[in-house]
């Protein structure tokens, strides 16, 4: 699609670009021309120097923000990181997934149905490895879940569960095992099986076999106990159902990824009942790559965002280290020729703007566990107070501060006191 740009949008921009341009430059050209005589004063030496609150206010905020951003984009790349170690339970890498797309024109719900049906009573005689058929792929995002309770349970005390549609060959071709019980057939309509974590949330270590859950009007029995995998996605395992029923038009096959002639049966075998059909194979371990896209794009734009506020961050802080060791230049130099040392006038500069950036790393730090619990969807299951996330961004934050003040503390320290006081 080809893409145009919105003028509306264009004239937003501009206009907001000039309001804030001349916003920014017109306050420090008023105070400029209101503080002459004060500046002409302060080198004098016939008045105290007066410290900008808003000066210290925007160095707190530009170090509160880079600060922030930056442990947002170090938790998310250890997020990423810890979420490539994780074993969902089951074989990724030798399992493909295949996709049908059937003609739009041809195939309304009855025909799609119909030709799923005959699929699946094609397949075992042309393809010797298990194959199941899944609405959503493992992995793959999806919001479907339903509101049960049991049935002795009051009509209020619904709770929320996800909720899978998968055929009874998929939990073969997967490799998910049973803790207890059975596999419904594709042919039942109120057999479920649930996982362990299900099990326990409503059942609590007693059998789970042969209970019942109640959706809406509709009554499920558990016919079997599947262990705990994580299937909806790499985060905490949340409590799961398996049912029969096949609510898209057309499902995706799973099967054993045994060789190539495999992968070649089953394609002619949907070819030979729709040759119009188009059927793409894949391996499963492709839709891990799938499900951490959103999560790729959040690590590049918080490192990009980050990145900036940090540039923009040492920026600051070398200008008003700059300004203060140009501001207490004379300061300075009597200082050193009373014999004060070197770490007496660094002190001096730091001290200038200690409340500042105290203020902003107390900011930094509150604004990182709030970003920490904001983010928590996106870590797989990692602790939102990860110390190694909180110690990479201290660490870039304090590396920031080394390079933005090595010039003006450098500049500080070889003031010439003799030269100044010739000046006076």
């Amino acid at each position: 699609m080809p893409l145009q740009p919105d003028w509306s949008v264009v004239l937003f921009a501009i206009a907001l670009c000039s309001v804030s341009t001349a916003a920014i430059g017109l306050a420090p050209a008023l105070r400029g021309t209101r503080d002459a005589a004060d500046f002409i004063a302060v080198q004098r030496g016939t008045i105290g120097i007066r410290r900008p609150a808003l000066r210290a206010v925007l160095l707190s905020a530009q170090i509160a923000l880079s600060g922030t951003l930056l442990f947002g984009a170090t938790l998310l790349t250890r997020g990423l990181i810890h979420a490539s170690t994780i074993d969902p339970g089951y074989d990724l890498d030798g399992v493909a997934i295949a996709r049908v797309t059937l003609p739009a024109d041809a195939y309304d719900w009855a025909r799609a149905e119909n030709f799923v049906t005959e699929l699946k009573q094609a397949l075992p005689s042309s393809v010797a490895a298990p194959v199941g058929f899944v609405d959503y792929a493992p992995l793959q995002p999806s919001s479907l879940g339903a509101s049960v309770r049991r049935p002795q349970d009051p009509r209020d005390d619904e709770r929320r569960v996800h909720l899978r549609s998968v055929s009874a060959g998929a939990f073969d071709a997967l490799g998910i095992p049973l803790v207890t019980g059975r596999i419904y057939t594709d042919q039942a309509v109120s057999e479920i099986v649930v996982n362990e974590t299900l099990a326990r949330m409503f059942w609590s270590g007693s059998p789970a076999l042969g209970e019942q859950l109640i959706d809406r009007s509709t009554t499920y029995t558990v016919v079997g106990v599947a262990k705990d995998v994580r299937f909806s996605g790499l985060g905490a395992i949340e409590p799961m159902i398996y049912m029969p029923r096949l609510l898209s038009k057309m499902p995706q096959l799973l099967f054993k990824n045994q060789d190539r002639e495999t992968a070649e049966r089953l394609r002619a075998t949907v070819l030979g009942l729709e040759p119009r059909a188009s059927v793409t194979i894949a391996p499963l371990a492709e839709t891990v790559r799938e499900s951490l896209r959103f999560s790729y794009t959040g690590v590049v734009v918080g490192w990009l965002l980050g990145g900036l506020a940090l540039l923009l961050a040492i920026v600051g802080v070398f200008g008003v280290f700059s300004y203060i060791v140009e501001e207490r230049t004379r300061e300075i130099g009597i200082r050193l020729a009373l014999g004060a040392g070197r770490s007496e006038v660094l002190a001096l500069v730091f001290r200038a703007t200690r409340s500042s950036v105290l203020i902003g790393l107390g900011c930094a730090g509150v604004l990182a566990i709030v970003t920490g619990f904001v983010l928590r969807s996106y870590l797989f299951g990692l602790s939102p107070f990860d110390p190694l996330a909180y110690a990479g961004a201290a660490t870039l934050i304090a590396l920031a501060a080394l390079i933005a003040t090595a010039i003006p503390v450098r500049r500080a320290t070889r003031v010439d006191p003799v030269l100044v006081l010739r000046l006076e």
